[in-house]
């Protein structure tokens, strides 16, 4: 089992590096310097703002799960509540602070960043949904969660690239694409595999 575990775990690593280097190749050459920056500074800022409200909140899944996964229901349910209010809140504060951090920028530019915060949410359910996941030994859904997001994107990318319609526009929407594909599957596969009820704790 455990190296069945390592097995997968690896492959997944080596998939997602090589869509990884796909990406950044088609983003360079399709976007050019000043399109990669753009891009960069649509991505990162709702990331950041992501990882700051998880406070540890995946390894602490995890960890209920592997000792006690009858907490399942709880702790499932708290996580989509969680992530509606505590989402709702940061994209208000991002909308807030992520203008006056990046500086100014193009009107396009300034609304994908807007549009991209949409992803907070997605990203933090995602993590929390891992955590449940990897808690349970689940590490075939889980890392087929974190390779769909990279599969989507770089299958975007490419299609884009070839298609001649690869900009910073269509590059944010193939990311938050891809981002829901992936918060979809984890959300499935824990409704799949664990079966949780609605159980506010």
């Amino acid at each position: 089992m455990i190296f069945r575990n390592a097995k997968l775990i690896l492959f997944t690593d080596l998939a997602i590096t090589l869509f990884s280097v796909v990406t950044s190749l088609i983003g360079a050459r399709a976007l050019g310097p000043a399109g990669r920056g753009d891009l960069l500074l649509i991505t990162l800022w709702p990331i950041v703002i992501a990882m700051l409200i998880e406070v540890g909140l995946p390894n602490a899944y995890r960890y209920w799960m592997a000792k006690d996964p009858s907490r399942v229901s709880a702790l499932f349910t708290n996580a989509i509540i969680y992530t509606l209010v505590l989402g709702a809140i940061s994209f208000v504060v991002g909308d807030i602070l992520i203008p006056r951090l990046i500086g100014q920028r193009t009107d396009e530019v300034m609304l994908l960043v807007r549009v991209y915060m949409i992803n907070i949410p997605g990203v933090v359910l995602l993590s929390l949904m891992r955590g449940l996941l990897e808690g349970t030994r689940r590490f075939g859904w889980s890392g087929a969660a974190r390779f769909i997001f990279f599969a989507v994107q770089a299958a975007g990318f490419a299609i884009l690239w070839f298609a001649g319609h690869m900009t910073v526009a269509t590059a944010t929407f193939t990311m938050i694409a891809a981002q829901t594909v992936a918060m979809t599957l984890a959300i499935v596969a824990v409704l799949r595999e664990l079966k949780p009820r609605w159980r506010p704790s």
